[in-house]
């Protein structure tokens, strides 16, 4: 999805990626706003504010509002225990079960 892409574009050109706590501090209201109306209108032109804490708090929103989550209930239980026993093998079969698409995504946030 376009907003992926360019919201983690937007962290690395901020130097996002560097920040500490970039997904622990929330974004200013007014800036998060302002980038949500924009993607909303179709404007991806995200880089017109400066705060990686912003970008990341777009980011955040839009992972919160997807219709279905990447990890979809009924792997709940399987999540949590990977992240228990820190499994790599167990995490792989984990994603391997999602969608496509929710794979590229998981992919694409961890690279």
């Amino acid at each position: 999805p376009l907003i992926l892409t360019k919201t983690i574009e937007a962290l690395k050109i901020t130097n996002g990626h560097l920040t500490e706590g970039i997904f622990r501090v929330p974004g200013e209201i007014e800036d998060v706003t302002k980038l949500k109306m924009k993607v909303a209108n179709g404007d991806y032109d995200i880089l017109d504010v400066a705060d990686p804490h912003a970008h990341a708090s777009l980011l955040k929103l839009w992972l919160r509002e997807l219709e279905e989550p990447l990890f979809p209930k009924e792997l709940y239980e399987e999540c949590i225990q990977c992240g228990k026993n820190k499994d790599p093998n167990l995490c792989r079969t984990i994603i391997n079960k999602l969608p496509i698409i929710n794979q590229k995504v998981i992919t694409y946030l961890l690279e």
